[in-house]
């Protein structure tokens, strides 16, 4: 059974984040093919047998920001909706993710979305925060905090998980004790995940030094990153650890959909070995046996998961 599948039901996102592994693929995707993406997720959703899975995500691009650009569309996404709300009901699944970037501007869609469900305890949104390359003005920011503020009193009943990436700039932020991690937790009680800085384009043909000029502080040494798996070990303790960089609390099943003929694709996570397979396609793997998108570091080829594992195993 796979636990969690995902539908990445287009391309397109105005969010602009410096990192985007979309590329430039991410300006504009066709109506046409956002709403083949979005009748095919009905139609398998509709199909869905209870015990298949536990749980269905959807993300965008990005939804709510201007991406539901016509009523034809805005009614196929509430229609796509109701069908996750009537799996829902009928205990098909157990559980939502939607993702939200909530950015920009008042995003009535995205509430519209959440007062549609019935089960709102069974919900999840799934929003982003990081210390670069997200946030391009103070509004962006201030928008984004005001949506969790909302979230908090208004939709009580509906769980919210903030994704960061360990970039470079969060690594020596938390080092030197000028960041929070868990200050949203803390506040209101939302849960955290971090992830590990990937290139943009998922392209591991280049070094990821490659990127530094055009993204900045973004992927950590292996020193410091090295120094923070220690320091949040010590600080949270193993549970807390054990979430870093976690595939268990990803999709480990995805459908993607690009903007050409390739529609649907199918893309899976091995939990047991966190090698990630796309459909059609022979992955790279470390020296280690890993996926080398772990290779995260600006200045060296280790595997980032290894050297987690390797901090634990030391100082347990």
């Amino acid at each position: 059974m796979s636990q969690v599948l995902q539908y990445e039901l287009w391309r397109e996102c105005n969010c602009k984040c410096t990192f985007c592994t979309l590329g430039q693929d991410n300006l504009h995707t066709d109506n046409d093919l956002k709403l083949q993406s979005l009748q095919t997720a009905i139609d398998e959703i509709r199909a869905l047998k209870k015990g298949e899975h536990e749980t269905l995500g959807f993300i965008g691009g990005e939804f709510f920001q201007g991406q539901l650009s016509t009523e034809e569309l805005r009614n196929k996404w509430f229609e796509l909706m109701g069908c996750c709300n009537d799996a829902l009901n009928n205990e098909i699944v157990d559980t939502v993710w939607i993702n939200a970037s909530l950015l920009i501007g008042t995003q009535p869609d995205f509430y519209k979305t959440l007062d549609l469900f019935d089960k709102k305890d069974h919900l999840w949104v799934l929003t982003s925060y990081d210390t670069m390359g997200r946030f391009h003005t103070q509004k962006m920011f201030d928008t984004w905090e005001s949506h969790l503020e909302k979230l908090y009193k208004e939709y009580p009943e509906i769980h919210v998980n903030i994704t960061s990436i360990l970039t470079g700039d969060l690594v020596e932020k938390f080092l030197n004790d000028e960041i929070d991690l868990y200050k949203y937790y803390k506040k209101y009680g939302f849960t955290n995940y971090f992830k590990n800085p990937v290139q943009p384009y998922v392209n591991q043909i280049v070094p990821n030094s490659y990127f530094q000029p055009m993204l900045g502080n973004f992927f950590p040494t292996r020193h410091n990153m090295l120094r923070f798996f220690a320091k949040f070990l010590d600080m949270y303790g193993e549970e807390m650890y054990d979430r870093l960089i976690s595939t268990d609390l990803r999709a480990d099943e995805i459908r993607k959909n690009y903007n050409d003929d390739k529609r649907n694709i199918k893309f899976t996570r091995d939990r047991e070995t966190l090698v990630e397979y796309q459909e059609g396609f022979n992955e790279d793997l470390l020296p280690c046996g890993h996926n080398d998108i772990y290779c995260s570091y600006i200045d060296s080829n280790h595997c980032i998961l290894c050297d987690k594992q390797l901090i634990k195993k030391t100082r347990g």
